[in-house]
């Protein structure tokens, strides 16, 4: 079970780095791991993974 969480963790960690805090997301807010590579190469936003606008996903101006 320890192999499985540090593999995850490794795939988590390198999610963020390659571009997916730039995204918007963090440890506590992931795609499902079966999205993580195409939201990368397609660059799709937190909010639009949750069908939301910029405003209603933070609840503030939209940019």
């Amino acid at each position: 079970m320890e192999v499985v969480m540090s593999k995850m963790n490794n795939i988590i960690i390198d999610f963020l780095q390659d571009g997916g805090r730039d995204l918007g997301y963090d440890e506590d807010n992931m795609p499902d791991v079966k999205d993580l590579d195409v939201v990368l190469n397609h660059s799709v936003k937190i909010w639009e993974y949750n069908g939301k606008t910029h405003k209603e996903y933070y609840g503030g101006k939209d940019e």
